[in-house]
């Protein structure tokens, strides 16, 4: 159950990735003590996320993105998952990396409203070839979806939650992956 938890974590918490290279200036969020306060300084950090997880997808280091208390909320069909520290997400992404290490996204934009709530919209491909989930083997099937990520962002320019709309479910389907139920 823990492995298929982190395959679906890994997979809609990760599936914002941005393929372009958006320049966009520093926009590194290692320094918490500068305040992000706009709308464009906290999608500059977005995009330096995407970037940088396309770029150096297993050895960036996650954790420093994500706020402690972090909240992943996927498409609601499950309970929110709450992080008190960025650690185990951390763990979560380095997983999908040996899962899913063609995980991309193109034709991603970036809005912004009143509520201070980024959405990205793009599609999302990749290939299930690598480790095993849950005791199944991969399937060498890719999946390709549209979908729209809601990212929140706190002062310090921490990301504090993510939601998605295209449901994990669909992409099991595409892949060949059987979610076991204990």
């Amino acid at each position: 159950m823990k492995k298929m938890m982190i395959f679906l974590l890994a997979f809609i918490a990760f599936g914002c990735q941005n393929t372009s290279l958006h320049k966009t200036g520093d926009a590194s969020n290692a320094d918490s003590s500068k305040m992000v306060s706009t709308t464009a300084g906290k999608i500059s950090i977005l995009k330096s996320f995407y970037k940088e997880t396309q770029e150096k997808m297993d050895t960036m280091d996650y954790g420093g993105f994500f706020a402690n208390g972090y909240t992943e909320y996927g498409d609601g069909t499950m309970a929110p998952k709450v992080y008190a520290t960025p650690d185990s997400l951390v763990i979560g992404y380095k997983q999908l990396c040996k899962i899913v290490p063609n995980n991309v996204a193109f034709d991603e934009e970036y809005f912004s409203g009143d509520s201070g709530k980024i959405l990205v919209l793009a599609t999302f491909t990749g290939t299930w070839n690598g480790i095993e989930v849950n005791g199944q083997k991969a399937t060498n099937k890719s999946y390709k979806y549209k979908d729209a990520d809601i990212w929140t962002l706190d002062a310090n320019g921490k990301i504090t939650s993510h939601r998605n709309v295209y449901p994990a479910s669909a992409i099991y389907e595409q892949v060949g992956f059987i979610a076991h139920k204990k």
